[in-house]
């Protein structure tokens, strides 16, 4: 015989399963994208059993969609239930999931470095572990933190590990800032929206790179490590005949930066053409490149 507390522990699961598909319908169907990542990120909070596809026939979902007005109010009186509870602004939270900070935790990466000038012969590939550790927060406010992060460098399997130099992030509910060589830069703008763009180096003027959001909440593998919920940030992407720039960065929600690569080549010889009669990719037939790429190996904390 069922008891009475596990019979309204059903039907609190019921009343659950009915509000979740109720909002999962609004979000889906409702929201503006740039919107929609907010929901998406508290609806996995929430329901962590529960966020999964939506299936289009599901009876609540049908109900949903005849009256919006209800849906409205109760998607409102949830999220501000749920923003009375939070210590955080929203826009702070997903600041502190695309790039949490703290001190004493650090991220390895997989390292190449590539430079090529035909003219005088050059070739040099460089491979090597680089380091990312929190060292110490410097200050810290209501609207905005400021790190010390420590890089270091082993250049083999059996060395030890180098100094490199040291960076700075900053975190405010407007931006993540990664200070590098003396230059800010805007790394992320919030609240992140699918095609956002904003000046990235808009404390330089003398740079008018304009970065862009391309893929929210991707799925995507580096060193054979699958995370499912990436931010890409295009710095620039350009591509002649004659010349390529493509530089872009990866944050991973929970871990931070993930991958970051750029490629600049150049060639100022005529087109080569490939046995498909179409030219060939401006990588093989460059007169200078430098490529770099850093990827995700590794995290822990001291």
């Amino acid at each position: 015989m069922t008891s009475v507390r596990s019979l309204k522990c059903l039907i609190f699961s019921d009343h659950l399963n009915i509000l979740y598909s109720i909002l999962i319908v609004f979000y889906r169907k409702n929201i503006f994208y740039g919107q929609q990542v907010y929901i998406s990120a508290s609806l996995r909070i929430i329901f962590p059993t529960h966020y999964t596809k939506p299936k289009r026939h599901c009876i609540f979902a049908r109900i949903a969609r005849t009256n919006m007005k209800t849906i409205n109010v109760l998607l409102a009186a949830f999220i501000l239930t749920g923003c009375a509870k939070s210590k955080l602004d929203p826009q702070l939270s997903l600041d502190v999931d695309y790039c949490p900070m703290t001190v004493g935790c650090w991220i390895d990466y997989a390292v190449t470095a590539i430079k090529v000038d035909v003219a005088t012969e050059y070739y040099d590939t460089a491979r090597y572990v680089m380091r990312e550790e929190v060292d110490a927060m410097l200050d810290s406010s209501a609207a905005e933190q400021k790190y010390r992060i420590i890089r270091k460098v082993k250049l083999s399997q059996n060395s030890d590990w180098q100094d490199l130099d040291a960076i700075l992030v900053i975190k405010n509910i407007h931006s993540l800032i990664r200070q590098e060589n003396n230059i800010p830069e805007i790394s992320i703008s919030y609240p992140v929206a699918q095609r956002k763009s904003w000046h990235g180096y808009a404390f330089n003027s003398d740079d008018t790179a304009n970065f862009r959001i391309s893929k929210i909440f991707s799925e995507e593998t580096f060193s054979n490590i699958t995370f499912d919920s990436v931010l890409t940030v295009v710095h620039i992407y350009s591509e002649s005949l004659i010349d390529l720039k493509d530089h872009s960065e990866q944050y991973a929600a929970g871990i931070g930066l993930v991958e970051r690569h750029s490629i600049d080549a150049y060639t100022d010889k005529p087109v080569t053409l490939g046995d498909d009669g179409k030219p060939l990719p401006l990588l093989q037939r460059a007169e200078t490149a430098t490529i770099y790429r850093q990827t995700f190996l590794a995290q822990g904390k001291k």
